[in-house]
Formats: structure tokens, C-alpha cells, sequence
């Protein structure tokens, strides 16, 4: 959510009042960790600060077992690189029934392959 629809969700109920979640802290625990920016772009017009997800993302890497096997690939694992997966892809693209399509990733051009199933 960006923070100009912060006022939109916490005026009506929708965000969590996170006030007290550092209740046990110092009173100026906000203050201490967080510019005045920040800590303005989690307030609602009541003043109480909200839980606001902010510039979070999750990248996830979905395949297709059957095309590494056919192309004798090993399984990706957590150790991946970017080059990997290009490596991967092109060795993939090489065989005579996958089709190629060009994705770009973080402006990595990676050549994604799709295997082309024949119904006759």
C-alpha cells in the first residue's frame, strides 16, 4: 500500500492501531527509531500509528520439473543465481519441443522456456 491511501484504511477500521505494541518501551520509542517522516506516513488523523505494508515483495521462482529432467538440469535450490537460471533456460530452449519466450528480470533478459504439448 503506498501512504497516501494510509488515512483511507485506518479512518475506517481497516489497518491494526499498533500504538501500544512498544508500550513497554520508552515513551519516545518511535521517535528513537524512526524519522518524523515515517512515523507521519503511519499515522492516521486520529494521530495512532498503523500497521502499513510497505515496499515488500516476495520473488519465487516457479518451474516445471519435466523440462529440467528433459533437459538434464538439476532442480533449482535456494544457491541460484540469476546466471543459473539464464544458463538453465538456454540448455531448456534447446530442446526441439520447448518454445522460447523472452522475459526480462531486474533488466536481465532470460529466455523462459515452454514446453509446446502436441494433442493430436
Amino acid at each position: 500500500m503506498h501512504t497516501n491511501e494510509l488515512l483511507k484504511y485506518a479512518d475506517n477500521g481497516i489497518s491494526a492501531d499498533l500504538s501500544d505494541l512498544y508500550k513497554d518501551e520508552s515513551a519516545t520509542y518511535y521517535q528513537d527509531h524512526f524519522s518524523e517522516v515515517s512515523i507521519s506516513n503511519t499515522q492516521g488523523s486520529d494521530g495512532k500509528i498503523y500497521g502499513v505494508p510497505k515496499d515488500k515483495d516476495t520473488v519465487g521462482l516457479i518451474y516445471n520439473k519435466g523440462m529440467f529432467d528433459a533437459a538434464g538440469i538439476s532442480y533449482p535450490d535456494n544457491k541460484w543465481t540469476w546466471d543459473d537460471l539464464v544458463e538453465a533456460s538456454e540448455k531448456i530452449i534447446a530442446i526441439p519441443t520447448v518454445c522460447k519466450v523472452t522475459v526480462i528480470l531486474n533488466n536481465i533478459v532470460v529466455n523462459v522456456a515452454i514446453f509446446i504439448h502436441i494433442i493430436y
